[in-house]
């Protein structure tokens, strides 16, 4: 199953977070192949994130709907 879960969130002192992630090994393996990677890339993983939550950010400026995933 691929899955990713927030783990753990510090609140740093300059204001920033330090978020903490569990994904699955298919996660990953999912992860590499559309990135073209031959192993899992820690820097790649942060820009992805990085990208998602700008984008969950911008849609949530545009008054689009941001709905959680239902638990199987």
């Amino acid at each position: 199953m691929l899955n990713i879960k927030v783990a753990e969130i510090i609140d740093n002192p300059d204001g920033s977070a330090t978020v903490t992630f569990e994904i699955t090994d298919e996660f990953k393996k999912e992860f590499k192949k559309l990135l073209g990677l031959k192993r899992f890339s820690q820097k790649a993983f942060q820009k992805f994130v990085l990208f998602v939550l700008d984008a969950l950010s911008d849609m949530k400026e545009n008054g689009d709907k941001i709905r959680k995933s239902k638990k199987h």
